[in-house]
């Protein structure tokens, strides 16, 4: 439905984690497609998901490099990262 150009700027909008409502509204798209793309990996989903993964890895990489530097907040968020990514890998 969306050409290689728009579906950049839906990974684009989507990294600022916008409601799916709020990016159908700025794409032009039907109301509930997204839902539906996503479920289905269609290219407009799989678009949404990227987006959004980037912006939580970049925000992630941050918090590690603060926990590194000695902060003690950092570290806890770190801490609690890693616990999930081990509960979630089991």
């Amino acid at each position: 439905m969306l050409d290689n150009e728009q579906l950049k700027e839906l990974e684009e909008f989507a990294s600022a984690y916008l409601t799916l409502n709020e990016l159908e509204k700025i794409m032009g798209l039907p109301k509930g497609f997204l839902k539906q793309a996503i479920s289905e990996q269609l290219p407009e989903g799989l678009a949404v998901e990227r987006g959004r993964l980037k912006h939580k890895a970049k925000l992630r990489i941050g918090v590690f490099n603060l926990a590194f530097a000695g902060s003690g907040p950092a570290q806890a968020m770190a801490d609690n990262f890693i616990k999930e990514c081990e509960i979630l890998e089991v």
